[in-house]
């Protein structure tokens, strides 16, 4: 995910994060409010192990859409398309 993608990502859920705390239990909520205040080695590491528990729950295909309709929508920027070589 690019920078800007990143940051809008951030700053939408800290505008929906209290509207369905089921989606997102709250120990996930509080370790994203962990990692804000700061990273260190064990941070990093039960981040990913998130991350990769994450990409099980949701596969790649809806996070695409979901970007996707964020793309659509006028919320992310449009991704340009490249050619292979």
């Amino acid at each position: 995910m690019i920078p800007d993608e990143k940051a809008f990502m951030a700053d939408l859920y800290d505008q929906i994060k209290h509207l369905n705390v089921a989606l997102l239990p709250a120990d996930i909520h509080q370790l994203i409010a962990q990692a804000r205040e700061g990273m260190d080695e064990e941070m990093i590491e039960s981040l990913y192990e998130q991350r990769l528990y994450a990409e099980q729950m949701i596969t790649r295909p809806t996070m695409k859409g979901f970007k996707s309709r964020l793309r659509d929508e006028g919320f992310l920027p449009c991704r340009a398309l490249t050619m292979p070589r």
